[in-house]
């Protein structure tokens, strides 16, 4: 049964989850209401619970083989990321999908090759609003840490 995906982070990037994912379908982007988007300490991408903020992205339409990919490549076995059921407001009307959350809350400084490499290019390239754009630049007001060279996808994980 295929399911909905939102995506926030690095697999916003086509590139990314066409490796990962094989016939994963984008249907567009989205928008996650009551929670906003932070770097946590391990320098990616996460999402927290909160008032008055919303996170953009892409709805993926993905199987259960691409979810187990996924759950290996977000690190559910090891417990960074647990998934939770969400409603997406998307421009066919309001959806039902799942969300990859962190398990630690506390804010980090950005992979400067996960975030600016991937993640930023990837707002831009699914033409999310700018003022969220800026959002994600933001978070170089502190230096961020790693390689400046973009991160390329690696092999294909199969379970």
């Amino acid at each position: 049964m295929k399911r909905l995906y939102f995506a926030y982070g690095s697999n916003m990037a086509t590139q990314q989850m066409t490796a990962r994912c094989p016939g994963a379908r984008a249907l567009g982007t989205a928008r996650l209401d009551g929670w906003r988007f932070y770097v946590n300490r391990r320098g990616t991408a996460s999402i927290k619970p909160a008032n008055d903020h919303a996170v953009h992205g892409v709805v993926w339409r993905i199987s259960p083989d691409h979810k187990t990919t996924l759950d290996y490549y977000e690190g559910i076995r090891l417990k960074h990321y647990l998934t939770r059921e969400v409603t997406l407001h998307h421009d066919d009307g309001v959806k039902r999908g799942f969300v990859y959350v962190g398990t630690h809350l506390g804010e980090g400084r950005p992979l400067r090759a996960y975030l600016q490499g991937l993640v930023i290019p990837a707002a831009r390239d699914w033409d999310l609003p700018q003022a969220y754009v800026e959002e994600l630049e933001g978070w170089f007001s502190a230096p961020a840490i790693g390689p400046a060279r973009p991160r390329r996808p690696g092999p294909t994980w199969r379970p």
